[in-house]
């Protein structure tokens, strides 16, 4: 499954939805995931794309491809930083800025 987590953006063709971080753990305990695309501000009072981040990194639940698709400058960094410290060797990591919000 491809997985993309934004709470406003619209999503791609061939991805599912995750609009909240919580929903977006939980497709990924459920699913195997190929292709990750994460947002980093999900909505004010809302927890960031930064604690799907920490759960990819302390369960080793790396899909093969993560996009950090967020306008956000330091919430990119911090979850690009984030994951790549702790990333095993059969996964990716890329930065791509979609328009919008």
């Amino acid at each position: 499954m491809k997985l993309f987590l934004d709470d406003r953006r619209p999503c791609p063709a061939g991805y599912r939805l995750a609009r909240t971080a919580d929903e977006c753990i939980s497709l990924i305990k459920e699913n195997e995931i190929t292709v990750l695309s994460l947002d980093y501000n999900l909505g004010i009072g809302q927890p960031k794309g930064y604690a799907v981040a920490k759960y990819i990194a302390a369960n080793a639940s790396y899909p093969p491809k993560i996009i950090i698709h967020s306008n956000d400058r330091i919430g990119r960094i911090r979850m690009y930083r984030l994951l790549r410290k702790h990333m095993p060797s059969h996964a990716s990591i890329s930065i791509t800025i979609r328009p919008g919000k």
